[in-house]
C-alpha cells in the first residue's frame, strides 16, 4: 500500500499567496493565480488554447506547463519545471490550468465556501434550523 503525505511544503515567504490546493508528487502545494507578468509571457499560448480544443499538443502542453510552473514559484522558488512536468498527472491538467488561471477567484472562493459548509456541519451553528418545528409554548 502507497503512502501520501499530506502536508504544505513551506512556501518561502511567510505569508503564501492563497490559491487551491494540488497535490503533486504526493505533496499538496498551494496553487496560487497566474501573475500578469505570466498572463503576458503566455499569451500567445493561451490565445491558441482558447481557439481550439485541448488536444494535448506539444505547444498546448507547454503552455499548461509553463503556466502552471510559474504560478506555483509565485509560493515556491526553488520548485522546477521539470518537478512540475514529472507529478502533474494527465487527470489533474485541465484543473490545475483552470486554477492557475483563476483570475477571477472563483475557485479560491468555492473552495472557501466548501471549507465553511464542512466546519458548520461538524459543529452546527448557533440558530441553525433541525427542520422541525417546535411545539407551542403556552
Amino acid at each position: 500500500m502507497s503512502s501520501i503525505t499530506i502536508h504544505h511544503p513551506a512556501p518561502v515567504a511567510s505569508v503564501p499567496i492563497d490559491g487551491v490546493d494540488v497535490l503533486l508528487g504526493g505533496v499538496i502545494y498551494i496553487l496560487p493565480p497566474c501573475s500578469l507578468a505570466t498572463l503576458k509571457r503566455h499569451t500567445k499560448g493561451i490565445d491558441a488554447m482558447q481557439r481550439s480544443s485541448f488536444d494535448f499538443s506539444e505547444a498546448s502542453v507547454d503552455t499548461i506547463l509553463n503556466l502552471v510552473f510559474e504560478a506555483l514559484r509565485r509560493n515556491y522558488p526553488d520548485i522546477t519545471p521539470e518537478f512540475v512536468a514529472e507529478h502533474l498527472g494527465l487527470d489533474m491538467v485541465m484543473e490545475t490550468f483552470q486554477a492557475a488561471m483563476d483570475v477571477s477567484g472563483l475557485m479560491r472562493k468555492s473552495k472557501a465556501a466548501a471549507t465553511s459548509k464542512e466546519a458548520a456541519q461538524e459543529g452546527g451553528t448557533l440558530g441553525e434550523s433541525t427542520g422541525t418545528a417546535s411545539p407551542p409554548t403556552l
